[in-house]
């Protein structure tokens, strides 16, 4: 919903009040955006005022909607809790100098990266820190200035397991953390904004929707692992965690630190021109050496059609005999990716989605990795109807850990995958951190930011998979996860670690980077392929999906957004389509996609928002913008 509704008062509110109102038959909480001369006479009254959102708050909406062209009722539902009015207030808190409940020691090449930060008001600092170098502990101590200056500080994490992790490693030392995230109830995420509006806790751990806190008196933002695809969310409301914490930090003259071993080409971009302050960690903490890297040319592996190679297998006996842990990392899940006809060649599909289904061997069923749909194992072909010719094509998670399995019989063994492990993700964490697990097997929810004290061997699967997927950001986005993921090896000086890469390409630019620790080369050929095209950071790209179940009035719609594009088309603003997105369809709807391409003087929103207006709406047909785009489905 993107208009205001009218209701009356009795006293005079401010923009960023927060009240319940009548809507219908029912009550809802909304935001009070200034007072209007233009109402109907006769108007429902405000049932309750609950409070009032920091001065920044409405600001902050507005842009996050304006920028991503995102209604500003979706930005909206976002910030305010289920049940506000019967959230439990918690004693309110003494912001004083004692921030600390432990002393926060730092080594001197993390002070000297602390000092080299600018935190004494609105400053982007990038933290560049190898893998296992320590960054965790500066931007906690950095935390830890901020709190003595009487402010708060949130910490910002890609996924929802991290945050169980960081909130031990912070009270430690702070005495008031909490935590925000989806996957808390509705009464723990109330008791958060809640500690977030009345300024009685002082750090704030979350993920990209922590954003939307309340926070009153901000001193620090820190975007953990900036780096991260999963900061970018892909459903409405579309925005990017990482340039809106930006943004924030400026409304709000908060510090903000990105912190990475491996930075976005953006944010590189940003520090080499001055615009970021840049501290390095080129070190890993306490003496601890960066694994050794050793490729496996899989074009010359045995004719069996190895999942492990041989010279994985050794390394996964010596480190399993020696007592030490294992991660072994695909990012496919399920155990076949692909289901196919013998006889004719026809893929098993999801009937909602243009995708094959997944076997899942766990769950002996098929499964649609986009709706969820799942069904048996068919034993007829659905189009030239052959009995019993069913065969798997490919691997997933689940068979490379029975791959494990069959290589060390004694070993405890677990997935770990979105899909597959659910609410248990904590548990593998904490079960892995204290030795309960010997071989880890996963996606790429291994290439966050964890830390296990006995991990010294990891196995890249494939390291091939996801470099050339034609999105503009695969080579770049292979090589951090690959560097994230080897990186979890050998975290301790007296445990060195090993990264075994299975490629069968292992003179591509993105292993070789791995292999020599030399990402120069990797970043100049994305820098110069990108300025080249006038892509992100270097121009602007949006893409326009229109979806709907009618492929007619899709088009219709297609077409006469092509004809009044016309007016806007120069050297400067090129429109790309349209075609059927690689997802052609998806949960029943069909889907096709421009791509809107810009030079990075052109008001991108102004000229979207001018040229789709243009074209009347349909019924059951959805027009949606992404603003410099992550996904390409």
């Amino acid at each position: 919903m993107n208009r205001s509704f009218a209701y009356e008062c009795g006293q005079d509110l401010p923009a960023g009040a927060i009240v319940k109102v009548p809507f219908g038959a029912r009550f809802t909480y909304g935001i009070v955006w200034g007072k209007t001369d233009d109402a109907p006479e006769s108007l429902k009254p405000v049932a309750q005022v609950l409070g009032q959102m920091p001065a920044h708050m409405p600001q902050f909406i507005k842009w996050v909607a304006e920028y991503n062209m995102t209604p500003l009722g979706m930005v909206l539902r976002g910030c305010l809790p289920k049940a506000l009015d019967k959230t439990e207030k918690r004693p309110k808190k003494q912001m004083d100098a004692q921030a600390e409940v432990c002393p926060i020691t730092l080594t001197p090449g993390q002070q000297a990266a602390l000092e080299g930060m600018e935190t004494g008001g609105f400053k982007v600092n990038v933290l560049n820190g190898v893998t296992g170098s320590g960054k965790t502990e500066v931007y906690l101590k950095a935390a830890e200035k901020a709190l003595k200056q009487g402010k708060q500080a949130l910490v910002m994490v890609p996924e929802i397991a991290l945050t169980s992790q960081l909130k031990q490693r912070f009270a430690k030392h702070f005495d008031d953390v909490m935590v925000w995230h989806s996957s808390m109830t509705d009464l723990g995420r109330g008791k958060t904004w809640q500690a977030a509006m009345n300024g009685d806790a002082r750090v704030f751990l979350g993920t990209r929707s922590a954003l939307f806190l309340p926070l009153k008196n901000l001193g620090l933002i820190v975007v953990d692992e900036e780096h991260d695809h999963a900061y970018k969310q892909e459903d409405a409301p579309i925005y990017h965690g990482r340039d809106a914490a930006v943004m924030l930090g400026k409304m709000t003259g908060a510090a903000v630190v990105l912190a990475s071993a491996t930075p976005s080409l953006e944010t590189m971009i940003n520090a080499q021109g001055g615009k970021y302050a840049q501290v390095f960690l080129d070190k890993r903490y306490d003496d601890a050496v960066m694994p050794q890297i050793i490729a496996v040319d899989m074009r010359r592996q045995d004719k069996e059609n190895r999942v492990i190679s041989q010279e994985l297998e050794q390394q996964l006996r010596q480190t399993f005999e020696a007592g030490q842990q294992s991660i072994m990392y695909l990012n496919r899940r399920g155990h076949t990716p692909l289901i196919l006809c013998g006889k004719c060649g026809q893929a098993v599909g999801c009937p909602d989605c243009a995708s094959a289904l997944v076997w899942h061997e766990k769950h002996a069923r098929l499964m649609c990795h986009y709706c969820g749909h799942n069904a048996d194992m068919p034993q007829v072909c659905a189009l030239c109807t052959a009995e019993d010719k069913m065969i798997s094509v490919g691997f997933g998670v689940e068979k490379v850990a029975r791959a494990v399995q069959e290589i060390l019989p004694d070993a405890r063994v677990r997935v770990m995958a979105s899909d597959y492990i659910g609410k248990q993700t904590e548990t593998i964490i904490n079960q892995m951190t204290n030795g309960e697990i010997d071989v880890l097997v996963g996606t790429q929810m291994l290439a966050k930011g964890y830390n296990f004290p006995q991990l010294t061997l990891v196995g890249i699967i494939d390291a091939d998979f996801g470099a050339n997927t034609g999105d503009l950001r695969a080579a770049e986005r292979s090589f951090q996860v690959l560097t994230q993921v080897a990186g979890r090896a050998g975290r301790l000086a007296q445990k060195p670690g090993k990264v075994v890469v299975q490629s069968h390409n292992p003179d591509s630019a993105i292993v070789s980077a791995l292999l020599s620790g030399n990402a120069n080369p990797l970043w100049a050929a994305e820098i110069q392929g990108r300025q080249a095209l006038m892509l992100p950071p270097f121009g602007w790209l949006a893409a326009v999906i229109i979806s709907g179940p009618s492929v007619d009035r899709i088009l219709a719609i297609c077409k006469d957004l092509s004809a009044v594009f016309a007016h806007y088309a120069n050297e400067n603003v090129k429109l790309l389509g349209p075609a059927p997105a690689v997802l052609y369809k998806l949960r029943g709807q069909f889907r096709y996609r421009f791509l809107l391409k810009t030079a990075r003087s052109v008001n991108i929103q102004a000229l979207l928002a001018d040229w789709l207006k243009r074209v009347p709406a349909h019924k059951d047909i959805t027009v949606r913008v992404d603003i410099n785009p992550y996904s390409f489905m």
